[in-house]
């Protein structure tokens, strides 16, 4: 982040004078060394950037990157991620390269460089009778990866629309997370405990984002119900599925993927 582009950029906000000068200084100048035990470097300064952890640097990052989706609507941005979306009509060019060419030209003006690695792009195409699309993609010379799935704010998204890559990579995070389970248990943890620690830490994954993919089909349904029935038997080795259900007071995952759904919707009606 370059300290002379955000303090334009504020400027051209109108942003109290006296807000830019204290932005200012605590932008420039600055200096920093490296300890390893009882012994520093020697200081020296930093040309751009932000400490790490600031209450400033998500603000001063949001007021840089403003006009990009001011003047822009084909966008989505949540931090230092932006997904650049197009719906071409049949038989219409694509536009997405001179998108693209924007947005680097944009971050390349504000002392940002976007990362060609980690760039990609996935084409979503219905059509019985597709066009061709094998003109290739650049960023900085480099050419962006085409890909059949990515992901996307911890969520992969497929270019059939379908949600398997997305619940086969949730699912493996769950299942390498239940031996620790069994290990606590042999450990001689309490119940109770276990359950918690199964809602915590291997739950939060299968129902991460789950408003977003609530209406999976019955096989997936089926697949990310047979965890946390893995789970419940490390905790109730005697117990069939719906008494250690009843006991644990837990529901099945199918309910509150529902019941998170409806919450979601319901939160976006009092909004609007």
């Amino acid at each position: 982040m370059d300290p002379n582009v955000v303090i334009n950029e504020l400027e051209n906000l109108h942003v109290h004078p006296v807000l830019v000068r204290w932005i200012r200084a605590f932008l420039t100048n600055r200096e920093q060394c490296v300890k390893i035990d009882s012994h520093p470097s020697p200081w020296m300064r930093v040309n751009g950037g932000l400490p790490q952890g600031t209450r400033l640097g998500p603000l001063l990052f949001a007021i840089l990157i403003n006009l990009l989706l001011k003047d822009w609507i084909g966008s989505l941005k949540f931090a230092d991620d932006t997904t650049a979306l197009e719906i071409v009509p049949r038989c219409s060019p694509s536009i997405m390269r001179l998108i693209v060419d924007e947005i680097s030209n944009f971050s390349s003006s504000r002392g940002m460089e976007l990362n060609p690695r980690k760039c990609k792009e996935m084409i979503i195409n219905f059509l019985q009778y597709r066009i061709p699309c094998d003109q290739p993609m650049f960023v900085n010379g480099q050419r962006v990866e085409r890909v059949r799935s990515f992901k996307l704010l911890g969520v992969y998204r497929s270019e059939d629309l379908t949600w398997k890559v997305h619940v086969d990579y949730i699912l493996k995070k769950a299942n390498a997370r239940l031996f620790s389970l069994r290990l606590l248990k042999k450990a001689g943890l309490n119940n109770t405990d276990l359950i918690t620690i199964y809602c915590s830490v291997i739950r939060s994954i299968l129902e991460y984002a789950s408003p977003v993919c609530a209406d999976l089909p019955d096989y997936l349904c089926s697949h990310l119900e047979s965890v946390q029935k893995r789970a419940l038997k490390i905790i109730f080795p005697g117990l069939p599925y719906c008494q250690a259900l009843k006991t644990s007071k837990l529901k099945i995952l199918e309910c509150r993927r529902d019941e998170s759904c409806q919450k979601f919707i319901n939160s976006i009606r009092t909004k609007a």
